[in-house]
């Protein structure tokens, strides 16, 4: 009997695409479980702390997909031969790229980084946010390899054209599927597709500032200000997990973790306010795909509560736009959860998503499902007060879309790809500093962009600008290294911008490093064509 259970239970696995180890050894007992992570039970789940006390009941209809509740430590599964399996979001590959680039504002920034385009073969084209006065670097998916204008591509305006066969090398496009293999209507557009484009931008017109709205997150804003200890907290569906970011691992059939390995909004912004804004940070991002607002309500309390987070992102929707609720019942639901959170926390402050909206001329969205999250946007727009603030990324994506094209911006009809969930990101960075500076230029890290070069890969010269505020910490050294760390060469600096000549240089990839009082920022640059 244990042998057919066993195999039963294995079956469930192969079925629903769980092709892992459970996460313990032997079959009966409580099993030790991570908290606030995703998970596959052949049963019903009954949840511990680490005191043995119960925390949750989880019914077997739940329990085949779900997240685990706050301060979980053991759980029982029945019946036992169930097994429990769990899905991190991220495995061990660490993010490849400059923060302070990937979260550099796109409404505002001097210089665009990494705005993605699709570009599949020869002659095709894609339109940039703006016209590009001078274009800095175009670059592959992994922002390893630097394409060469003229040769590979050429830009006139705001169109990106493509002009050689390795500018697409690695666009993969294929058709979503279910665990079991079977189809489930997407069209997925892999993280190795994307074309990053990396320009100074014409604003003689920017419609692309966030909209003007009430935000009020006085307590937050307070402890940025302090500096202080916050906790984050988000409950929210896929694209909160980090569907279909290029570092998440939980999706690898549809989608293998690629290079850069970017991780979801909501670790972007905790990103943020670590480096930036030298705050402590604990992030617990209790998401989980397919679920609905109404499972939101149900469990906000044992996902949270025990966290106790000083900011809650509730971030809902693209599930619920498919018929399972109504408007007025999905502000009901959030309203339900800000209700009974600040029962047991009283001073939590939130911010509430309202989401991209899907993009409705592709495979696999519902017809109906921008009008739909339109009208959840403004539900949501009626419950702004003091303490809960509302992130319109209903608004910006469709702003965003009428100019680039859903297709550049989205990895299926219902995720975002990396470039739009950095507009995420930026959303939630302008919701807690507007009014004040968002400090990207200022932070005591060598990830930050005090130092410029272009173009690249550079011909026989390289222009090199560093920020004045690097000048103001007293003597800059600026050195060129080789990737081994050897110094090739120290620049004199007497202002700041120097054009290097590179004639004195082997082509390959060289570090430069400025170093200045307790500032410091290096950059990585190609010579040669």
């Amino acid at each position: 009997m244990k042998h057919h259970f066993l195999t039963l239970a294995a079956t469930l696995s192969i079925i629903l695409g769980l092709h892992r180890e459970p996460v313990f050894a032997q079959i009966g007992g409580e099993v030790r479980v991570t908290p606030n992570t995703i998970y596959y039970a052949g049963g019903s789940c009954q949840f511990f702390d680490a005191q043995y006390r119960p925390i949750l009941s989880v019914d077997a209809a739940e329990a085949l997909w779900s997240c685990s509740p706050a301060k979980a430590a053991w759980v029982t599964v029945s019946p036992a031969s169930g097994g429990y399996y769990e899905f991190p979001n991220y495995g061990p590959q660490k993010p490849l790229y400059n923060l302070a680039e990937m979260l550099n504002p796109f409404d505002t920034a001097d210089t665009i980084y990494h705005e993605a385009v699709l570009l599949d073969g020869i002659g095709s084209s894609a339109r940039l946010l703006y016209a590009a006065k001078n274009v800095l670097a175009v670059r592959d998916h992994a922002l390893a390899t630097t394409f060469v204008a003229g040769d590979d591509f050429s830009v006139n305006g705001d169109e990106i054209r493509q002009l050689s066969a390795r500018v697409s090398a690695s666009v993969s496009r294929r058709p979503g599927q279910r665990g079991n293999g079977s189809s489930n209507g997407l069209i997925n557009t892999r993280a190795s597709s994307w074309t990053y484009v990396t320009y100074i931008p014409e604003r003689a017109s920017n419609e692309f500032r966030w909209p003007e709205q009430r935000i009020e997150l006085p307590r937050l804003r307070a402890l940025i200000a302090k500096r202080s200890h916050i906790t984050v907290q988000a409950i929210g569906m896929s694209i909160t997990a980090g569907l279909n970011v290029s570092g998440f691992i939980g999706d690898e059939r549809n989608f293998p973790p690629t290079a850069p390995y970017m991780r979801s909004y909501i670790e972007l912004f905790a990103d943020y306010l670590r480096t930036f804004q030298r705050c402590s940070v604990d992030v617990f991002n209790s998401s989980c795909g397919g679920k609905t607002v109404a499972w939101a309500e149900k469990f906000c309390i044992p996902l949270a509560a025990a966290n106790a987070p000083d900011l809650i992102i509730l971030d809902m929707g693209m599930n619920d736009i498919w018929g399972t609720t109504t408007p007025s019942a999905f502000r009901q639901s959030i309203e339900s959860c800000i209700r009974q959170l600040s029962a047991v926390l009283p001073d939590a402050e939130f911010l509430l998503i309202a989401n991209m909206l899907p993009d409705v001329t592709a495979p696999g969205a519902p017809p109906d499902g921008a009008t739909i999250m339109k009208q959840f946007r403004d539900e949501l727009l009626s419950l702004q007060r003091t303490g809960v603030a509302v992130l319109d990324m209903t608004s910006m994506s469709q702003k965003i879309y009428q100019r680039k094209g859903a297709a550049h911006c989205t990895s299926n009809s219902l995720h975002p790809n990396d470039y739009l969930a950095r507009w995420y990101a930026q959303g939630l960075i302008h919701a807690v500093t507007a009014g004040t500076s968002t400090h990207l230029d200022q932070a005591d890290t060598d990830d930050s962009p005090l130092l410029m070069a272009y173009p690249q890969p550079a011909g026989d010269r390289l222009s090199i600008t560093v920020d004045q505020c690097m000048l103001d910490e007293g003597p800059l050294t600026l050195n060129v290294c080789d990737l081994s760390g050897r110094v090739v060469q120290t620049l004199p600096l007497n202002d700041h911008h120097i054009t290097l000549s590179t004639d004195a240089f082997a082509h390959g990839v060289y570090c430069i490093r400025a170093e200045s009082g307790r500032r410091a920022a290096h950059i990585r640059v190609v010579i040669g064509r």
